[in-house]
Formats: structure tokens, C-alpha cells, sequence
């Protein structure tokens, strides 16, 4: 989970996209700091949080109490305590439905377009007195490639949602920060 920084000149860190990370980043931008980062971890066990040192840590009981973010970092260790200023990112568990069902889409959208490509041909093949024009075959490869897209997205679905993997619940605003560790020296690109 670390992010790749090029030593002494500049750390860039680049925060992936999605529906979970825009909705951070509205949030982000449109209420208080810790309001948005405590609506983004309520009622969550456990955590993960980017600090603005690049530091990636994972938090269990989160709570936000005026301007600092609290937790364990295991069960047998005490209580941790953040300022809100440092939390770049969070991340929280959830379902991996909407991968699996990119994954099948795109899955089934190849196959059955090969399918309908190949059923065109395999019929001019076997002697039909019929001729494919070349409008014709694609047409078939479209319409089996877009059925195919339509099962294989919601075999997907199916198959994902029971998997869980780690979302973005909140990003901190755009900003420039200074790095000063003693394995990074530079500055920090938030987007």
C-alpha cells in the first residue's frame, strides 16, 4: 500500500478513482474536515488511513473527537491518536461486486463477440448457399458481444459480492505538502 515517491525531488502520491472516491472527494470539499471523515468511518470496525507522512496504517474502533482521529492498531495495543489534518485517505472494507461485474462485462463482451464472429464464419464454412456481407457479421458479433457483456457482467456481480476488498471513504482536499522523513525529502502532490 506505499506509495512510490521519487527520492529528493518530488513525491507524487495518485489516488485511485472510482464512484467511492468521488464521493469522497465531494464530501471533502464540501463540509469540515472531521465532519466528512467522521460520516466516512461511522460505524465501521477497522480502517485504513494514509497519513500525510505517506505512513499507511490500520485502525480498528475509528472514531473522530474534535480534530483527531482515534483507534487501536491491534487488539493488544493501546489507543492511537491522529490530528485530522494529517489523514490524506481512508479506506474502508466493502463488496467487490462492482469488479467481478466489470471483470464478467468485459469477459463476456470479448467471448460472445468471438462467438458471433465465429458463427458467421462457421456457417459460410459448412456450405450455407447464404453469404455474410461484411455488415452482417458484425452485426452479429455486436449483438452477441453485447448479450454476452449483459450475462457475463451479471454472472460478476453475483460471484463478487460476497468478496470484500478496501475502498475509498474519504480524501483530503488537492493540496502541496512538504515530506522531511529520513527515507523522503520533497513535496507531496495530492489529487
Amino acid at each position: 500500500m506505499r506509495s512510490t515517491y521519487v527520492q529528493v525531488l518530488f513525491v507524487i502520491s495518485v489516488a485511485g478513482a472510482g464512484a467511492g472516491a468521488a464521493a469522497a472527494q465531494e464530501i471533502a470539499q464540501s463540509e469540515p474536515r472531521g465532519v466528512g471523515l467522521a460520516k466516512s468511518i461511522a460505524g465501521r470496525s477497522r480502517i485504513r488511513v494514509r497519513l500525510a507522512s505517506g505512513l499507511v496504517v490500520e485502525l480498528q474502533r475509528p472514531a473522530v473527537e474534535s480534530a483527531l482521529l482515534i483507534g487501536r492498531v491491534g487488539p493488544e495495543h493501546s489507543a492511537v491518536q491522529y490530528q485530522v489534518e494529517e489523514v490524506e485517505q481512508v479506506w474502508r472494507r466493502g463488496t467487490a461486486a462492482g469488479l467481478g461485474a466489470g471483470i464478467g462485462a468485459g469477459i463476456g463482451l470479448v467471448g460472445g463477440a468471438i462467438t458471433g464472429a465465429a458463427i458467421t464464419q462457421l456457417n459460410v464454412g459448412l456450405g450455407s448457399s447464404s453469404r455474410f456481407t461484411k455488415a452482417e457479421r458484425f452485426d452479429h458479433a455486436l449483438i452477441l458481444g453485447v448479450l454476452g457483456g449483459l450475462a457475463g457482467g451479471t454472472v460478476g456481480l453475483l460471484l463478487g459480492t460476497p468478496f470484500e476488498k478496501w475502498n475509498t471513504a474519504f480524501r483530503s482536499r488537492r493540496r502541496v505538502l512538504p515530506v522531511v522523513t529520513t527515507e523522503q525529502f520533497g513535496v507531496r502532490l495530492t489529487w
